[in-house]
């Protein structure tokens, strides 16, 4: 039921805005003020439910960790260098699907997790903490492997990456 009520909304938002498109520019401080609202109005009640003594326990789930772990930072890379080296041609946009993939989980998901699954709002709100601070490791590793791997293995090992990256060009 909600699943097609919000696609219903996406497709009515994406027609009213194609076609007034000069009153969304005239209305764009109102709407993003009405957009701001909205993920208030969504998100605050859940964390009003939200455990604070849950959220270290959350952690002693070594499953649930483990995998949170494993799906943010070598499931969803590995994907995106996959899929990109099978569909993507262009080198650089391949780069920006393994970016956007290594980026893991937002907030959103905990209005997903509490909102929409009923489910603990405790243990999301651990593994979004945990993946944010890991990821401020993680990203930069992960994207400096494959910028390397990159250069050196798909470009016949270019010695310069500037050079390298001005011949792509």
């Amino acid at each position: 039921m909600v699943g097609r009520y919000v696609g219903l909304m996406i497709i009515l938002g994406l027609v009213t805005g194609y076609y007034s498109m000069g009153w969304v520019h005239y209305h764009e401080q109102l709407l993003n003020m009405i957009m701001m609202a909205s993920i208030y109005i969504m998100i605050f009640p859940m964390l009003l439910m939200l455990n604070i003594r849950a959220l270290g326990n959350a952690f002693r789930n070594y499953k649930l960790t483990t995998a949170v772990v494993l799906l943010n930072f070598v499931y969803g890379p590995l994907m995106a260098v996959i899929l990109g080296l099978l569909f993507v041609p262009n080198p650089f946009v391949r780069f920006g699907l393994f970016l956007a993939w290594a980026v893991p989980c937002s907030s959103m998901s905990i209005g997903y997790v509490g909102g929409l699954m009923m489910a603990d709002i405790s243990a999301a709100t651990a593994m979004v903490a945990l993946s944010f601070i890991l990821s401020l490791a993680l990203i930069p590793a992960e994207s400096s492997v494959y910028i390397s791997m990159f250069l050196t293995h798909v470009r016949g090992g270019l010695r310069c990456p500037v050079r390298s990256l001005v011949r792509l060009r």
